[in-house]
């Protein structure tokens, strides 16, 4: 009782989130929610291997894939992947490819490419890690945004480290130096600008919140930042976790004095 008390005095007045369940080891938590294991990639000489859950579900003979690929990013759902060359030199191609290992598409890009899923797997977001490019594309491949993100946070001065697409594709969270910006893609619009510090991850959780992880002022360390997706105040954060999970209803926050589970109100 003791540990529940030490750990819920720091959430006891969280806006957005509320405890789900405590455990007291990693190992406790992984075994109550085997379903967030997430799908991975893994590649030998003869085959690239799809797991699901950590159970493989497709072999793909790997001379039906271009030689030169080496980087494959696998969807929320691992029904398809995107794979590219990551050298020293930028990428000439992204391949967007059916977990089957069917060619969808193949995009020039001329990049060094970050590349990350919307939540439900719908929309593929790239962006360049040494430049300033930002891609959106469908699961099929289909280019549907593109940009220059100084072009539309007005700043050619601030660094890009991340970005993130809602569910719908409809809005852009872009973290340049300490800054979110969150852009409509229609009209190319600034909803909002808002201290952030530098983003890790982050996600569209409904259409009230963003959960962004952000390093925190110790290294190694994370913080927990939930704001509104209406106007960019700052609702609840977290400081100084060890690790913090994403999941699809809320966040799991690791503490040396804990485990919490918390879900969205």
């Amino acid at each position: 009782m003791l540990f529940f008390s030490r750990f819920n005095c720091q959430s006891q007045n969280l806006n957005t989130l509320e405890v789900k369940r405590i455990y007291s080891s990693e190992a406790d938590y992984e075994k109550a929610n085997p379903s967030d294991i997430k799908n991975s990639v893994s590649t030998t000489d003869k085959s690239i291997q799809i797991f699901n859950q950590g159970s493989l579900t497709q072999q793909i003979n790997r001379s039906s894939i271009p030689p030169d690929l080496n980087s494959f990013i696998l969807s929320p759902k691992g029904d398809y992947f995107v794979a590219f060359e990551e050298a020293e030199k930028a990428t000439d191609y992204l391949y967007f490819f059916r977990s089957d290992g069917n060619l969808l598409s193949k995009h020039l890009v001329n990049i060094y490419p970050n590349v990350k899923y919307s939540t439900n797997g719908e929309y593929v977001i790239v962006f360049n890690s040494y430049g300033s490019d930002i891609f959106l594309f469908d699961k099929s491949g289909n280019l549907s945004f593109t940009c220059d993100y100084t072009d539309l946070i007005k700043d050619k001065s601030k660094i890009l480290y991340n970005v993130f697409f809602s569910e719908n594709g409809n809005d852009l969270l872009i973290n340049a130096g300490n800054d979110a910006h969150l852009v409509t893609t229609k009209d190319r619009v600034i909803k909002f600008k808002t201290s952030v510090g530098r983003v890790i991850d982050g996600d569209f959780r409904s259409d009230k919140e963003i959960v962004l992880k952000t390093a925190s002022e110790r290294i190694g360390l994370i913080d927990l930042k939930i704001l509104s997706k209406s106007n960019g105040l700052i609702l609840d954060t977290m400081n100084q976790a060890k690790r913090i999970e994403l999941t699809i209803n809320g966040v799991v926050v690791f503490k040396n004095s804990g485990i919490v589970e918390y879900e969205f109100k």
